[in-house]
């Protein structure tokens, strides 16, 4: 290999100087199963191609281990395209080069490919700015029959200014994921009542959305499954412990009560959520109604709701 590894060298070099980057999005079957054989090789939990991650030290690890296999050691890998074992060595080592002469920190892996860059190319200039992770996550709802409404934007709307005063989790991608997590509110909203939990969570987990990383992918399936059951027991445990940090964990569970007491609050009435307030001061979680609307906040359930809401926060609740 070593006349190949000269060849992608010599190639590479004159331009290298110019494409300098920390991060490279690598496109292309013969990657996209090099970070499969990562996952496999790393016992990792979800194995979702898109957006999975590695540093530059991983990476050149996988890559020198693959250059040094025959083909039909790679053969008996489990799980990877059967189509890619001639090209993979190679792919290997311009992976490696690439690393190596563009000064490369962290790999990511796309699903994508040159079909979705040139549809990309062909999109008119309002659709390209729009986000994909939102656009996605209400596409998502209304492929299984839901009809969004002004729910989403209205939970979005009451959220928002309570969430924005707790420490971000995920930094300036907070208030993003909580405009995703109001429109993933009523996924579940069709399915078992027995189940619709567990439901909503796999599909959230492995939804073919852009826009998002691992670990927020795992934010949102744990989001949309307290959103439905206070249950503490989530799906795929392993994975979520793996991905998410105990705070991003503990987020998603407050971010699903927060959906799930604005829901049962307003009867998912847009008009009527806004007649309620949500508020974070200091250690204290208010929910207040406005003036001759007080009759929202008088439901039993609405006081378990508020009560789940504050403990998961860990403050203290008053209703007024």
């Amino acid at each position: 290999m070593e006349p190949t590894r000269h060849l992608i060298a010599d190639s590479l070099s004159p331009i290298a100087g110019t494409l300098g980057a920390s991060e490279f999005h690598a496109v292309g079957g013969a990657w996209r199963n090099l970070g499969l054989l990562h996952m496999i090789m790393t016992d990792y939990p979800l194995r979702v191609a898109h957006q999975y991650e590695m540093s530059r030290t991983e990476a050149l690890d996988l890559t020198r281990f693959v250059v040094r296999q025959s083909r039909s050691s790679l053969e008996r890998i489990v799980g990877l395209s059967k189509k890619r074992y001639e090209t993979l060595p190679y792919a290997a080592l311009v992976l490696e080069t690439l690393i190596e002469q563009l000064g490369l920190e962290r790999i990511v892996i796309s699903a994508f490919g040159l079909r979705e860059g040139l549809l990309w190319d062909g999109m008119d200039a309002d659709i390209r700015d729009r986000d994909p992770l939102l656009e996605g996550c209400e596409a998502m709802s209304v492929m299984r029959g839901l009809s969004a409404g002004d729910m989403p934007r209205a939970l979005e709307h009451w959220l928002v200014p309570a969430f924005s005063q707790l420490e971000p989790v995920f930094g300036d991608r907070d208030g993003l994921l909580i405009g995703a997590a109001c429109r993933l509110a009523d996924l579940g909203g069709r399915l078992h009542p027995d189940h619709r939990a567990e439901l909503a969570f796999a599909q959230v987990l492995r939804a073919p959305i852009a826009g998002m990383s691992h670990a927020e992918r795992c934010f949102l399936a744990l989001t949309t499954f307290a959103r439905h059951s206070a249950s503490s027991n989530a799906p795929e445990p392993e994975t979520l412990n793996r991905v998410l940090s105990t705070e991003r964990r503990a987020r998603a569970r407050a971010l699903g009560a927060a959906l799930r007491l604005g829901g049962d609050l307003s009867g998912r009435n847009g008009r009527l959520l806004a007649k309620a307030e949500l508020a974070i001061e200091g250690q204290t979680l208010r929910l207040s109604a406005a003036e001759s609307w007080s009759d929202l906040l008088l439901g039993e359930q609405t006081a378990k709701r508020a009560a789940t809401l504050a403990s998961a926060l860990k403050l203290k609740l008053v209703l007024a």
